[in-house]
């Protein structure tokens, strides 16, 4: 089941990785972990996004390269607990499935059908909604 979270009208406007994970991290036991995956290309601009040194200090991120593209474990800030996997034959970015989706393209390919349902039904990811980090 696909989590309102995040949803248009829940909250905020705008929505950033750190408002979500403080707010799942507030449902945990204090010793649990939480995990981050995150596109390589994505995660080299994590220093470009609202409050990151917080977010760090919350997660461990889980680093996804793609076919292609060399995670380059340099970019890594100082600090930042990451775990790279390089094994995931996936050659498109959550980025150009959210692209996809507000031009009104087909992501068939890339989405489970239910999920993409809900995506149209409750039109998600148009006009920008959702997209911030």
């Amino acid at each position: 089941m696909a989590s309102p979270l995040e949803a248009p009208g829940h909250g905020a406007e705008t929505h950033y990785s750190i408002d979500t994970v403080q707010h799942l991290r507030s449902q945990l036991k204090p010793d649990d972990q939480l995990f981050f995956i995150i596109g390589a290309d994505a995660f080299a601009e994590i220093t470009s996004w609202r409050r990151w040194r917080e977010l760090a200090d919350l997660v461990e991120f889980i680093v996804v390269s793609r076919p292609g593209e060399e995670a380059d474990e340099s970019l890594n800030p100082e600090l930042v607990k990451t775990h790279w996997l390089r094994s995931v034959n996936v050659p498109i970015s959550s980025t150009e499935i959210r692209q996809g989706l507000n031009r009104g393209e087909s992501v068939d390919a890339w989405l489970a059908p239910a999920v993409d349902a809900y995506i149209r039904e409750h039109e998600l990811y148009r006009d920008g909604v959702l997209q911030a980090r």
